[in-house]
């Protein structure tokens, strides 16, 4: 709830002033909804907060607000779903950088117009946020012991969730698709070495090499840069952990850009054409008949919005699609609405604009006086 609520406050403000405002406002009021929610739901059966758990609560609620608010950037959508992979991978370290490290490589490939620069700005932030994130809860939340190798674990996995995030935020739906598929396929690698983090690795790796344009090309691109993000992975393990990484990297990396872009457009296929049919034998039969009223429109758009996102999620399981589904849900609500006021605004327009008439009958009879004085 601290998500939601935060995102759409968060949202609101950037539309109206700039982005460090809205994230900001995004933070402040997840968080505080968060707290207030756990400080009630503690009460409400009983349970016992400690400042640490509270404030803990809150730091989450914040960055749930913080990635949804800084998601509504134009294609910032790929932003909610590498924050929701860094999350899976290193919880709020991994949520903030995937989150903030992606809307810096956003930014960046749209001033730069290469994807290159855009992924390496968006690594090089996430493993800064993520490195921050962790050293900071450490200082504050943990009793001030620094332990170097979480840090530097921390960056290594935030510059994967930086990565995989602005991969995600790409115009083309290839190297969308690559990341899910690198995703899912990097956590089955990671599972059978004993290393989560292979799913964000082979997301990372198989979304870049999503990008070429030939089987070949991609597969290439996705043994190569598997094996190295691979081995970065691994390297939290030791010398062990990374031979199995670059090993594991090597093979999913390439199976997600390939399979995972095949897959992943067959879906949207399907999925277009049960829609397709839906309205042409169900929904727009009714709507001939039947008029829906400003709310039942604005439900309809919930529901779709919940059914695209949510989708997103899946990633991250049942809780993903429901956090997802939500997000979804509250966008598709003001999306909607929005559209209604367009639409409104333009028919009043359109029904107080003067008609005027054509310039021939106005101008024929001063035209013809013209001619009655010239004769006489």
């Amino acid at each position: 709830m601290g998500g939601v609520v935060g995102s759409f406050a968060g949202s609101a403000v950037a539309k109206k002033s700039n982005m460090a405002a809205g994230a900001a406002t995004g933070f402040g009021v997840g968080a505080v909804t968060t707290a207030a929610l756990s400080m009630g739901l503690a009460a409400a059966t009983g349970a016992v907060h400690t400042p640490v758990t509270l404030a803990m609560s809150a730091i989450s609620g914040g960055l749930a607000g913080l990635s949804g608010t800084l998601a509504s950037t134009t294609g910032g959508s790929g932003i909610l779903s590498g924050g929701i992979q860094g999350f899976v991978g290193n919880r709020m370290s991994g949520l903030a950088a995937g989150s903030l490290g992606g809307y810096i490589g956003l930014e960046v490939g749209k001033k730069t117009g290469s994807t290159g620069t855009a992924v390496i700005a968006g690594t090089a932030a996430g493993a800064s946020v993520g490195a921050g994130t962790t050293a900071l809860l450490m200082a504050t939340l943990g009793g001030g012991n620094l332990n170097p190798m979480m840090i530097a674990g921390s960056a290594l996995l935030g510059g994967l969730a930086g990565a995989v995030s602005t991969v995600s935020c790409s115009r083309r739906s290839a190297p969308r698709d690559g990341a899910y598929g690198g995703m899912l396929a990097g956590m089955a690698a990671g599972s059978m070495i004993g290393n989560p983090s292979m799913g964000l690795a082979a997301a990372a790796a198989g979304g870049f090499a999503a990008r070429a344009k030939t089987t070949t090309g991609k597969a290439v691109l996705g043994v190569a840069g598997g094996a190295v993000a691979g081995a970065l992975a691994g390297g939290i393990q030791g010398p062990e952990g990374i031979i199995n990484g670059a090993l594991a990297g090597a093979l999913s990396a390439p199976v997600g850009a390939i399979v995972g872009t095949t897959t992943r457009q067959v879906m949207r296929n399907a999925q277009v054409d049960l829609v397709n049919v839906i309205n042409k034998k169900m929904v727009d039969p009714y709507l001939e008949k039947n008029k829906l009223s400003n709310t039942q429109k604005m439900v309809v758009g919930a529901a779709a919005g919940g059914l695209i996102l949510g989708t997103t999620g899946m990633v991250a399981g049942l809780k993903g699609v429901a956090v997802m589904g939500t997000l979804g849900a509250v966008a598709g609500l003001v999306q909607t609405d929005r559209m209604i006021d367009k639409v409104t605004e333009y028919r009043d327009a359109a029904e107080s604009v003067e008609e005027y008439h054509s310039a021939e009958p106005v101008f024929a009879g001063v035209i013809a006086a013209q001619e009655k004085i010239l004769k006489a």
